[in-house]
């Protein structure tokens, strides 16, 4: 019986060496995680809207001034 023991310690300290660095992050501070996670996805909304914004309002102004004319 502590043969058996010994063998899941064994076992679970090899399943904790495996783990990626995000998965031993999420169980130490889950909230921390989920607070990165909801801050990232907008940022990243803006940073696409910073790069391709203008390049949309660009063309727009040039569609709208071709209309014009």
């Amino acid at each position: 019986l502590a043969k058996l023991g010994e063998g899941i310690e064994m076992r679970k300290g090899k399943q904790e060496a495996q783990r990626s660095w995000y998965e031993t992050w999420f169980d130490q501070s889950p909230w921390l995680t989920t607070l990165i996670s909801t801050l990232v996805g907008p940022f990243i909304i803006f940073i696409i809207a910073l790069t391709f914004g203008p390049c949309i309002i660009n063309k727009l102004v040039n569609f709208v001034k071709d209309r014009l004319e």
